[in-house]
């Protein structure tokens, strides 16, 4: 078989290749925008017929224009890379995906184009866009770069309603994102996978909101490392545990003091937000041996039951698995004998549980070794936290939108939710 002859099967096996694609291709040339070739994969998506083009120009057959479109991507065009745009056809008023090079065919200059119909596509996002806008909590996408350099992708409204400003007088001044807005003396971790973080975020103003920050890593390249952020409100959380350690040292001194009256002492309890109490030690667990009246603000208990529900088990009101952490590890926290915190979960009246943080500082009285401090109401700060994890945690996870009506439609949804299905 001849070189010529293998020449011309050759050829016809790239134009068979090239007809039978599912990439849609049509090529004009480069001097007078002329269309030479459309293959059928781009007369389906087009909504177009091959056999109408002869003699037509690009911008007259698919534009429906008289002129060059004054949009027209050919000079920036070139044979070593894509130039990437996204056009609406007038034909259909749908949104395509064209990638243009430069080519030579035959000794003819052409410019090659090869499209994706991502109207679907882009709506689907356009709808994410608006969902992720209206949840009530801050959600962003951040890239970090191989040479330090941090740049937002994506931040929701609900960011910039946190700071209780908008996203328009967000830009006018030098804090569009929450990282050139931090604190100085905050610096953000991105060296792990998973970030939580407290920040200070700078406001228009010039004053500062406490924001805790976490970072999930979904992607990592050579180039880069691509976050999912979710922002909380905790200014008012920090505020209050700030105000309770000024308390705290408060009631420390105090206690310090010999023989402190018991007016002087009652004065600051009444003043500690939440409910007093005082612990000793028994049995490698912390007994209760005092706490104050408000404990019923609280729980709905009041002192004299709390005494009575803890006596025998001084674990007895917590949650089962507050109780079976308490049982494993708050001996170990005794022997430190340090300041000690817990979050977690207490029986209130009704049957129900409720978040709670208490705070707790060792003193030495009289030989006997007492834990004073504070238990407090944290249940809607908790409950907050919760659902903002969970809704970061679903991201990466599934989306899902629907149009409620009979039936319901299914307007998108993500890879996610497919893999939650099988």
């Amino acid at each position: 078989m001849g070189d010529a002859t293998q020449d011309i099967i050759s050829q016809n096996i790239v134009s068979q290749l090239v007809k039978e694609s599912t990439t849609s291709i049509y090529v004009a040339d480069f001097e007078t925008d002329e269309l030479i070739y459309m293959n059928e994969a781009a007369e389906k998506v087009l909504g177009v017929h091959a056999k109408d083009m002869a003699g037509r120009k690009c911008y007259e057959f698919l534009m429906r224009r008289d002129s060059p479109c004054p949009f027209c991507h050919k000079s920036m065009m070139s044979g070593n890379e894509f130039q990437d745009n996204t056009d609406k056809l007038p034909l259909n008023g749908r949104q395509y995906r064209v990638q243009s090079k430069l080519l030579t065919l035959q000794n003819r200059k052409v410019h090659a184009h090869y499209v994706t119909d991502v109207t679907n596509l882009l709506n689907k996002q356009k709808e994410l866009r608006t969902l992720t806008d209206h949840i009530p909590t801050g959600i962003g996408i951040f890239y970090v770069y191989t040479d330090g350099r941090i740049e937002p992708g994506y931040i929701n409204d609900g960011y910039y309603t946190m700071l209780g400003e908008s996203r328009d007088s967000r830009s006018r001044f030098n804090g569009f994102t929450v990282l050139d807005a931090m604190h100085p003396e905050d610096v953000l971790g991105t060296d792990k996978k998973r970030v939580y973080q407290e920040v200070r975020i700078r406001k228009a103003d010039d004053s500062y909101i406490w924001v805790s920050i976490r970072a999930d890593l979904v992607e990592r390249t050579p180039e880069r490392c691509t976050f999912y952020c979710a922002f909380a409100d905790i200014d008012q959380l920090k505020k209050m545990q700030q105000q309770l350690e000024n308390s705290q040292g408060k009631l420390n001194t105090a206690l310090e003091e010999v023989e402190a009256s018991k007016e002087q002492l009652r004065g600051i309890v009444e003043h500690v937000p939440g409910a007093m109490v005082v612990f000793y030690v028994k049995d490698k667990l912390l007994h209760l041996k005092y706490i104050s009246d408000s404990c019923v603000t609280i729980s709905g208990f009041t002192a004299e039951e709390t005494y009575k529900r803890c006596e025998p088990d001084p674990t007895a009101d917590a949650h089962p698995d507050s109780r079976a952490f308490f049982l494993e590890h708050e001996w170990d926290d005794i022997q430190k004998q340090d300041k000690m915190s817990y979050t977690y979960q207490i029986l209130c009246k009704g049957g129900f549980y409720k978040w709670v943080s208490l705070n707790l500082s060792p003193v030495m009285t009289d030989g006997e070794l007492l834990y004073y401090g504070v238990l407090r109401d944290v249940d809607e700060e908790q409950q907050n936290i919760i659902m903002r994890e969970n809704l970061m945690n679903a991201l990466p996870g599934g989306v899902a939108i629907y149009k409620m009506g009979k039936p319901v439609e299914t307007l998108y949804f993500s890879d996610g939710v497919l893999k939650l299905k099988i």
